[in-house]
């Protein structure tokens, strides 16, 4: 019985979610969707750990597109419910140790939430960041510049012991005539190039810019101006490449208003981080903290360490 729960909760979980529908409306009342003996999972069980996860409502918007599907929630509390069940049932949780953790999770719980909810506080303090983005777009224009970008296709032909040198480079020659002729690149390249990974995509590559490529396949590649222009073989250590341009992106100054909402996100972001450090330092000072130091060198001591503050 539990091997098919483990094994096929999340699709009947999906299945009793959904007939519920109380992922769709709060206004739903509770309903039982697994039982196991004397565990069980509701919904309000998934929407409490919903809660849980998301944290302040206003960290918690942003996280509302992306979040977890009800299935797997369900899935992941039924498991941890008959974990913490079976500690229950062996009085676990009354032994020192248990209590200890149970302490301690209770105060990083907090810890982190006192940053969360600080971090939510910021969030609605940010200001008006719209002139330092236009002072630092002013300063350093040429720094927005987007550089001139290109997508080729290529056939690779590399060298064996019965085919290289000159002999490559004439059949690499020899295929640019083929196209030049009217055959398709596109077929060639899935039937002769040794370049696996792009043969398949018909010799295509990703866009790319200078300096992300080897030089001599660089150079080729940005010689090319018009869509379907051809290289002539190009060697490097890979063998000897024919490259076709497919497109080009010539470089070119952006406006403040391309990035202008970037620059806005980055500057937001900065202030909150150093706000962030500002209100940790301020709290965390340990000059501000008293320190019994006949107590704690004492207690350092019998614990085989050395005195230092907090």
């Amino acid at each position: 019985m539990r091997r098919y729960l483990a094994s096929s909760l999340a699709s009947a979980a999906v299945a009793i979610v959904f007939s519920a529908g109380f992922a769709a409306s709060p206004v739903y009342a509770s309903q039982l969707l697994v039982t196991n003996g004397g565990v069980s999972v509701t919904s309000d069980d998934v929407e409490a750990e919903r809660v849980a996860r998301s944290g302040p409502p206003q960290l918690s918007m942003s996280l509302n597109a992306s979040r977890q599907p009800a299935a797997a929630i369900v899935n992941q509390l039924y498991r941890r419910k008959m974990l913490a069940d079976y500690a229950r049932e062996r009085n676990l949780e009354n032994a020192p140790w248990v209590q200890a953790r149970l302490h301690r999770a209770r105060e990083e719980v907090l810890a982190n939430v006192a940053v969360e909810s600080k971090r939510a506080e910021l969030l609605g303090q940010i200001p008006d960041v719209s002139k330092r983005a236009f002072e630092l777009y002013q300063a350093d224009p040429e720094s927005f510049s987007l550089p001139t970008r290109v997508r080729v296709a290529h056939i690779l032909l590399s060298p064996t012991p019965e085919r290289c040198g000159e002999d490559l480079e004439a059949e690499v020659a020899n295929l640019r005539d083929r196209i030049l002729a009217g055959e398709a690149f596109t077929e060639l390249a899935k039937a002769v190039s040794d370049d696996s990974a792009t043969a398949k995509e018909d010799g295509e590559l990703p866009w790319f810019g200078r300096g992300e490529m080897v030089p001599a396949f660089e150079k080729a590649a940005f010689a090319l101006k018009n869509p379907g222009d051809l290289s002539a073989p190009v060697t490097t250590q890979y063998g000897v490449h024919l490259i076709q341009l497919l497109e080009r992106q010539e470089g070119r100054q952006q406006s403040f208003d391309e990035v202008k909402p970037g620059l806005i996100s980055r500057l937001k972001q900065e202030w909150i981080k150093a706000e962030m450090a500002s209100w940790r330092s301020e709290l965390l000072d340990p000059s501000k903290a008293t320190v019994n130091e006949a107590a704690l060198e004492a207690y350092l001591k019998s614990n085989g360490e050395a005195a230092s503050r907090p």
